[in-house]
């Protein structure tokens, strides 16, 4: 079994470096590690090339490209069947791979992908230890700076919608997997740990590409009837007649 790590970057040097030596330091080795660096400035790239010989960098041509575009590049890059798809600023425990890979064996074919448990500054200690966060289930979508994908299931589905840009976009490609009848596993024995703080920080910018981009996701995935029910069922909460009313 061999995989493929792949990861966007962009200014991230400091997390970057931290990030490809976890990538490193796995137990079980990584095949391919690909960077897609969306035009750093901060010389990120220059470490990479210095300390990093052995990683596949891919520089694109300036900083416009959005984070679906870089990770599609990516994936078409990767050769091996298993991709992991990572974050700039995660940092991944020793046994990360091993114990993924190790989980695919024990499923059914039908398991397109293995989602980790993700922690994060800030989290709260009732959400780290709730049942819900713990239990290891079926899900209906996946954390994206911490999971594992086959490849074959990924050519199939058509990798990100680079139209999404950024946010959301997890959501749509699970629901495209799910459509097929893939199913993704939430795996909380492993965890990601994620430099990003804790919660959705909302600027224009991304409150924007959030609410764009769900709006998108449901037309492009659910049938009409289940549209339906869902607007009805916004339009009947306590919190829409408060924003409304």
């Amino acid at each position: 079994m061999k995989i493929s790590a792949v990861i966007p970057s962009w200014n991230r040097k400091v997390e970057l470096e931290e990030c490809l030596n976890s990538v490193l330091r796995q137990t079980l080795k990584v095949s391919e590690i690909i960077v897609v660096d969306n035009n750093s400035s901060d010389g990120s790239i220059k470490m990479i090339r210095q300390k990093f010989p052995q990683v596949k960098l891919i520089v694109l041509p300036d900083f416009d490209y959005g984070a679906c575009e870089a990770l599609n590049i990516g994936f078409s890059t990767a050769q091996h069947e298993y991709i992991a798809i990572l974050d700039d600023d995660v940092v991944l425990p020793d046994y990360w791979i091993e114990k993924i890979l190790s989980k695919f064996i024990t499923e059914p074919d039908s398991t397109a992908m293995i989602s980790t448990k993700v922690i994060e500054p800030g989290m709260p200690k009732s959400y780290l230890e709730s049942e819900s966060t713990n239990t290891e289930k079926y899900i209906g979508t996946f954390v994206g700076c911490g999971s594992v994908i086959k490849k074959m299931v990924l050519d199939k589905v058509g990798y990100y919608d680079k139209k999404f840009f950024i946010h959301v976009n997890e959501r749509d490609l699970a629901a495209r997997i799910l459509n097929l009848n893939y199913k993704i596993k939430h795996y909380p024995v492993v965890e990601t740990y994620h430099k990003k703080p804790f919660g959705i920080h909302f600027s224009k910018r991304s409150l924007f590409y959030h609410i764009r981009n769900y709006i998108w996701c449901i037309i492009k995935n659910y049938p009409l009837d289940e549209i339906l029910k869902m607007v009805l069922y916004a339009l009947k909460s306590p919190f829409t007649k408060k924003v409304f009313v």
